[in-house]
């Protein structure tokens, strides 16, 4: 997915949010929450980080389970790919391998959520995004009836959800937008599962 032509650009942003509160995320810009230190006043004595970059309004992803120092060190090689990567492709090779991830091998789920109140919205969840396709009517049926396909504050994203080959069950995702405005888009939502299922 990172070849997707919405990944092309260096990202315009990051953020970075502790126990899945992204209403509470910290937003970064290109030099800005780069040192470990920094990191580290942050976390304070959290155990799970999640970081993600934003291509405008397309996103990548990874959450992290470990010890303070640890993801201090995780955030400030994060941030620094944000900071100076020239493209989606470029910061995603540099997360994977400072932090031993392998990218797109292990498909967890896909969700659609409400960007910035993914918790607080809630999130509708697919297991099998070709099976989804295939029944693209019942899908659409069922998540206009969500609490997040009823939302109409907040943008929307379809994740892409895999595993971090690791036994902490940490991931990473790559995310789409999926809506006109703030309403869920029927058009957007089908392109994104059509893309990842011929992808895959």
């Amino acid at each position: 997915m990172i070849d997707w032509p919405e990944f092309e650009g260096p990202a315009a942003f990051g953020k970075i949010a502790l126990g899945g509160h992204w209403e509470s995320a910290v937003t970064f810009r290109g030099g800005e929450f780069v040192t470990q230190a920094e990191a580290l006043a942050y976390l304070g004595d959290s155990q799970e980080v999640a970081c993600e970059a934003f291509f405008g309004l397309p996103f990548f992803g990874i959450r992290l389970h470990g010890d303070p120092t640890e993801l201090a060190r995780d955030i400030a090689h994060f941030a620094t790919a944000v900071q100076t990567a020239d493209s989606g492709r470029q910061l995603v090779s540099a997360v994977a391998n400072s932090l031993r991830v392998p990218l797109g091998r292990a498909f967890r789920y896909a969700e659609i959520g409400a960007e910035g109140a993914w918790n607080s919205v809630g999130a509708f969840r697919i297991d099998d995004p070709g099976n989804a396709l295939e029944r693209f009517d019942e899908l659409w049926r069922d998540v206009s009836k969500s609490t997040v396909g009823r939302d109409t504050t907040h943008q929307k994203a379809l994740e892409f959800s895999y595993d971090n080959g690791r036994s902490d069950g940490t991931s990473h995702w790559f995310a789409l937008p999926v809506s006109s405005g703030q309403a869920l888009d029927r058009s957007m939502v089908e392109s994104a599962l059509q893309r990842f299922v011929a992808r895959t």
